[in-house]
């Protein structure tokens, strides 16, 4: 069983849950116990710096079947619940993902606490993050035709979150979700971009994944000052299309300011033209303002619509 989730809540019913008072002894519930008299917590799915994820079953959607009762459950560190300033931050990440919903975005459901446990409800997927599809098949390149079924999808979930004024600023492979169908979710608005210094002398988990880790496919910008724009995003699905094309990151797995230090060139894929070619090269530039700023424009050029089929099932990849 394959099933995942990911940490990314709406902004619903922000206003119904107010800030929790620091309690540093709060724990995690365990597998069995109910969540504001309704969701039934199963097994972990997933632990990260934010939370820990459980499978759940809606206690109050007896009309539907057990399978679609089913739904996911984020549970916040009480690091997080007990800070004031991380918990906020989430908060506003959260109003910003209020207006998303796209076929390709993660669906969310609702944002709640029961006591000092705070949690977040959202769409349960059972497949695998695009990074464990790649490493499962060795650096050998997807087929050209489904890597650009994934690169069109996810830039129409960009595309529509650019159209709320939301930038994703971490568009990388362990955030694109692959469904058992073939589906393609975008995961990580939304996350915390940043944390105070003195956090993880407050007693942080050091054994947890840190709030922004350097990511290979993050701009400079993006990660120096924590608030992505549109092309930043550019930049992103860039890297993506030549990991997807060709099996290997432009900059050899360096992120953007090592590879600038280190004057690297991206090099041309094989069987690329020179229009597609040059497109690519331009997303890549290290300088903001020298990035493509229209996505969709940069999209007609790199992805041709027609003839592109939807994903086979997980397991064909």
């Amino acid at each position: 069983d394959n099933a995942a989730a990911a940490a990314v809540p709406e902004a619903a019913s922000l206003a119904a849950v107010d800030n929790p008072k620091p309690n540093r002894e709060q724990r995690h519930p365990c597998a069995g116990e109910l969540l504001r008299g309704r969701y039934r917590l199963g097994r972990v799915l997933e632990r990260d710096a934010i939370g820990t994820v459980y499978e759940a079953v809606d206690q109050d959607r007896l009309d539907l079947s057990e399978r679609s009762r089913k739904t996911a459950i984020k549970v916040l560190h009480k690091d997080i619940s007990a800070r004031v300033d991380l918990y906020n931050e989430l908060r506003l990440a959260f109003q910003d993902l209020q207006s998303l919903s796209h076929p390709n975005i993660l669906r969310v459901h609702e944002f709640d606490r029961d006591g000092d446990t705070v949690f977040f409800s959202m769409e349960l997927l059972s497949g695998l993050p695009l990074s464990a599809v790649l490493s499962n098949r060795d650096q050998l390149p997807l087929e050209r035709t489904h890597a650009t079924t994934i690169i069109r999808e996810v830039g129409e979930a960009i595309l529509y979150a650019h159209s709320r004024g939301v930038a994703h600023g971490d568009i990388r492979p362990h955030n694109i979700f692959v469904t058992d169908e073939g589906e393609i979710r975008v995961l990580g608005f939304g996350v915390l971009r940043s944390a105070p210094a003195d956090f993880r002398a407050s007693g942080f988990n050091s054994n947890q994944q840190p709030f922004v880790a350097p990511t290979v496919y993050a701009s400079d910008q993006a990660l120096e000052d924590h608030r992505p724009e549109k092309n930043d995003d550019v930049y992103g699905i860039a890297c993506l299309v030549c990991v997807l094309w060709t099996g290997y990151h432009p900059f050899n797995n360096l992120s953007a300011a090592e590879a600038r230090a280190l004057r690297l060139r991206p090099q041309r894929p094989p069987g690329l033209t020179y229009q597609k070619w040059n497109a690519l090269r331009s997303a890549l530039n290290f300088e903001r303002e020298q990035r493509p700023f229209d996505l969709a424009k940069w999209l007609r050029q790199i992805v041709q619509h027609q003839g592109v089929k939807p994903l086979p099932i997980l397991s064909v990849l």
